[in-house]
């Protein structure tokens, strides 16, 4: 094996009896970096502030199936090889942090853990776990905030305006991001 496989998504039961049968290393696995773990995939509700004020939340219609052309939460799957600046493995906020970057072209910062969700026929093309977040991006414009990678158009709302049919279990995602983010006792990653 070379050690590198096609851009494809993967199960990771079988990811990782390949890595027990085949005596892979964590630093082989990591080094396949074109690998997605298609049941682990990450969500945020990025509280979007203009000059220091609350303008809303950042929604994107999904240019892809499923539920394309539903607005949505940005988010996505989690790469192998996601590290933080430093070099440290932290898949989870970090594959966040990229997809908030690729389907809205914002920075996030304060980053909190909400929840992990996984109920059965949150998605409609297979069973997932999902890890959500909620952060806040501060830009000087809205005009910042710009569609990119699978997102086709970016909409911002405030909590009392989301749409009730979004994509997934986002409405509920975005209720516990409400919730907490009233809290200032939150934790931060």
């Amino acid at each position: 094996m070379d050690g590198k496989f096609e851009n494809r998504t993967v199960d990771m039961s079988l990811v990782w009896e390949l890595v027990k049968d085949s005596g892979l290393s964590f630093d082989d696995l990591l080094s396949m970096s074109d690998y997605k773990c298609k049941e682990h995939t990450v969500d945020v509700a990025v509280e979007l502030y203009v000059k220091g004020t609350f303008e809303g939340i950042v929604l994107v219609k999904r240019g892809r199936e499923p539920y394309r052309g539903s607005w949505a939460l940005p988010g996505g799957h989690i790469n192998f090889d996601e590290v933080d600046p430093s070099g440290k493995y932290l898949p989870t906020p970090y594959a966040a942090i990229r997809e908030i970057k690729e389907e809205t072209g914002l920075d996030v910062s304060g980053l909190a853990y909400l929840n992990r969700y996984n109920n059965w026929g949150r998605d409609t093309s297979f069973q997932r776990v999902n890890t959500a977040f909620v952060g806040q991006s501060y830009v000087d414009s809205v005009s910042d905030v710009v569609a990119g990678d699978d997102a086709v158009e970016v909409m911002i709302v405030g909590y009392d305006e989301v749409p009730s049919d979004l994509a997934f279990d986002h409405n509920r995602i975005i209720d516990h991001a409400e919730r907490i983010s009233c809290n200032a006792n939150f934790r931060v990653i």
